[in-house]
């Protein structure tokens, strides 16, 4: 069900009880990843010469020639020319991606397009383009005194803890307070309504793909939990690598070395990983280091609250802690499919005078 208290689990018929964790599924695919010129459409109003007009115009505002140098950096293709070429193949359909044109695919919210444009840096364009575009948005926002006291903390290190007291209302939903918060790290309107919370159990099973570091997709999305202030390490909690939700030259080398291959473990899984192992945060401290990046750091609930919200951004590397076979861990999260767990995703590329 994608709504109320059982949105995001698995029913089985006759059985009592709703399933949140420990289930498969089963995902389709197409046979093949490989880009064709057959029947080019687009599936947006503005059509293909629409949208390269377009994402000419946003490369030209958002990104600037530090940006540039920084992709020519890493990929060793001029920023200049991989625009050409994205523009020279926008009628290519990809198969992947709904068979939308190449440019209609960059522009959308797909967490990947398999293209041998990625080998020039593609990806990564797209990840650098969406940070400034919601850089600007949060830059441009009318945020509270306390939504903007939180900023730095926010871009510094992409998780924030907060009293659950103070956030919530009498009735335990999320009053003004959290929902301009949201909008801060969101850098979009937020949510629709109050937030309800749900309790959630985690039951830690012998190796669980969320022990694998990993982000969710090419651009920030904001989810939400709620600890008990008795959940420690043993509990297995969320883990996550302070600042690598932002675009800095070791991470972008990382997903450059990932993705420049459009190999079968970035096109066909939900998630990018952080390599083909499924290295757990607990045994890829040493090979963080080794790129440059910070080791992942457990995420514990504040010691003077009671509950602790915890918001983070997971186009971060992020994964669910390690416990024993078995352990639960009790937590809330946001009620219902609708708010995609935290904050509902909404195109990246989104602008109004387009």
């Amino acid at each position: 069900p994608f709504h109320g208290v059982d949105a995001g689990g698995c029913v089985v018929p006759g059985e009592a009880h709703v399933s949140f964790g420990d289930f498969d599924m089963l995902l389709a695919y197409f046979t093949t990843q490989q880009a064709s010129r057959s029947a080019p459409t687009s599936s947006s109003p503005r059509g293909v010469d629409g949208e390269v007009v377009m994402f000419r115009a946003l490369v030209a505002k958002y990104l600037s020639a530090a940006d540039a140098a920084l992709l020519a950096t890493v990929s060793a293709e001029p920023l200049a020319a991989l625009v050409e070429a994205v523009v020279a193949e926008a009628d290519t359909v990809i198969e992947a991606v709904n068979q939308t044109p190449l440019i209609s695919a960059v522009l959308s919210a797909a967490r990947f397009v398999p293209h041998e444009l990625n080998a020039k840096g593609l990806h990564l364009l797209r990840v650098l383009l969406a940070e400034r575009m919601a850089d600007e948005r949060r830059e441009l926002g009318d945020y509270s005194n306390e939504a903007l006291q939180l900023r730095e903390e926010w871009l510094r290190e992409g998780v924030l803890r907060l009293d659950f007291a103070k956030y919530t209302s009498s009735q335990g939903t999320g009053n003004a307070l959290l929902d301009d918060v949201l909008r801060m790290t969101s850098a979009s309107p937020g949510p629709a309504a109050a937030l309800e919370f749900v309790e959630r159990e985690v039951v830690h099973v012998a190796n669980d793909p969320q022990y694998a570091l990993h982000v969710d997709t090419f651009h920030s999305v904001i989810k939400v939990w709620v600890y008990d202030r008795n959940v420690t390490l043993e509990h297995g909690p969320m883990h996550f690598v302070p600042g690598s939700h932002r675009s800095s030259r070791r991470k972008l080398e990382w997903l450059f070395e990932r993705t420049r291959n459009n190999g079968d473990d970035i096109t066909m899984e939900p998630s990018i990983r952080f390599n083909r192992n499924n290295t757990p945060a607990i045994l890829a401290a040493e090979q963080l280091s080794a790129i440059g990046l910070g080791a992942a750091m457990p995420v514990l609930p504040l010691t003077q609250a009671e509950r602790t919200i915890i918001i983070a951004d997971t186009g971060g590397l992020h994964c669910r802690g390690m416990a024993m076979e078995g352990t639960a861990r009790q937590q809330l999260r946001p009620m219902g499919a609708h708010n995609d767990g935290g904050v509902k995703r909404l195109n990246p590329f989104r602008i109004d005078e387009f």
